[in-house]
């Protein structure tokens, strides 16, 4: 889009940005620069996390720029550098145009541009590391691998917001093309075969997206539905794999209820797989469905300190959770491959404009490790545990 380098200074307001006045309209900004250490006893995360890596470091500036009363420009520069995964480079995440209308009674709008692809409550603070909860995202309902193809995409997002019945009810709706970056990853979670088997034809890749957000603020709930509608041509180069329209929705669903001084929060995901794409592979994909399920407590434990503690395990295969059927029908992937499961528990501090984290995980099953940074499959070890620390700095 012609519109993203116009826009790339800019970016979603939040309430703890710093703001300057001009004349009749407000900027907004916020900036922040992470480093993180990864040290896992197997299994590499973010280059040689085997032996201690810092190769994760994350840059990011964000700003609003308030048009007039009914139109915001937002936009996002993100430099995110995560092992092999990404380099670093820094791009555009958020560039658009928010053109609304609000009233007593609702709030109606439409973003235009490069917006974010939200779904559960992980993914809305994901990308800022001062305000998430843990570094390491539970993983299965927000492995690694999906984390630039549902939260960036360039189209346009219908959103609509009012008070019913003592509720307030969040609709929103979008269509765009996803960023599948990197494209080995998104082959391998969809197809757990090598990425050498073919890519996806990023062009024509559509995400279709509808969040329905519903909240009791006098109960203390917050309940939310997201569907996402995934699909992506595929263009095989193996003659043993036909080209076809890898058509996926993901359906997740969670509760959180806030009580006082802690959190709880429950949540799902399910993967259905609808294009007729599916039916022509054999073995592997005619079982399921994946699922996802997972649950986690956040405790305030000081007026700038919290304690999370959460388990989330996928399940390629809900009727053979082990894996021992698909392996069966898929010998290249491991048995292990077609499941994980993640026991954590995180510690964060704010102090000032500093944000100090420290996380340990638990994990059986290798189905959420990267390809990109495990080339073969086979020496992933099933169980292994992952310890990370962060320091982030926000302007």
């Amino acid at each position: 889009m012609k519109l993203l380098p116009l826009l790339s200074f800019l970016l979603i307001p939040i309430a703890s940005a710093n703001s300057l006045t001009y004349e009749d309209t407000q900027v907004c900004w916020e900036a922040w620069a992470s480093q993180s250490f990864i040290k896992t006893s197997s299994n590499s995360v973010s280059g040689n996390s085997t032996q201690g890596s810092f190769d994760r470091r994350e840059i990011g500036v964000l700003a609003s720029y308030e048009l007039s009363p009914s139109v915001d420009l937002r936009g996002l520069v993100i430099s995110d550098k995560y092992g092999l995964r990404t380099d670093g480079t820094p791009f555009v995440g958020v560039a658009l145009a928010d053109v609304h209308h609000s009233n007593f009674d609702y709030t109606a709008g439409v973003r235009i541009g490069r917006s974010k692809i939200d779904y559960g409550f992980y993914n809305t603070v994901r990308l800022n590391p001062s305000l998430r909860d843990t570094d390491f995202a539970p993983q299965g309902i927000y492995r690694d691998q999906f984390m630039y193809m549902a939260s960036f995409g360039d189209g346009i997002q219908a959103y609509y917001k009012r008070r019913v019945f003592g509720y307030e009810v969040s609709v929103e709706a979008g269509i765009a093309r996803p960023n599948l970056t990197p494209m080995e990853d998104t082959v391998n979670v969809f197809l757990n075969l090598p990425p050498s088997v073919g890519t996806f034809d990023t062009s024509s890749s559509r995400v279709f997206s509808t969040n329905l957000i519903v909240s009791d603020f006098d109960n203390g709930i917050v309940a939310r539905y997201d569907r996402l509608d995934l699909r992506y041509p595929f263009k095989s180069v193996s003659p043993a794999l036909p080209s076809g329209d890898l058509h996926s929705i993901l359906h997740y669903a969670g509760v959180r209820k806030y009580f006082d001084g802690f959190d709880l929060t429950g949540e799902a995901l399910y993967v259905q797989r609808t294009g007729s794409y599916w039916d022509s592979l054999i073995g592997d994909y005619n079982f399921g469905p994946p699922i996802t399920v997972g649950v986690s407590a956040r405790f305030n434990v000081g007026p700038n300190t919290t304690v999370t503690v959460g388990e989330n395990a996928w399940y390629t295969n809900w009727s053979s959770k082990d894996g021992t059927d698909n392996h069966k029908y898929n010998p290249y992937a491991p048995k292990e491959r077609y499941y994980s499961d993640d026991k954590n528990i995180g510690i964060k501090h704010v102090v000032n404009h500093w944000t100090a984290k420290l996380e340990y995980h638990k994990i059986k099953g290798t189905n959420t490790l990267s390809i990109v940074e495990n080339a073969d499959m086979n020496k992933m070890v099933a169980d292994y545990t992952l310890i990370s620390t962060s320091l982030t700095y926000k302007f």
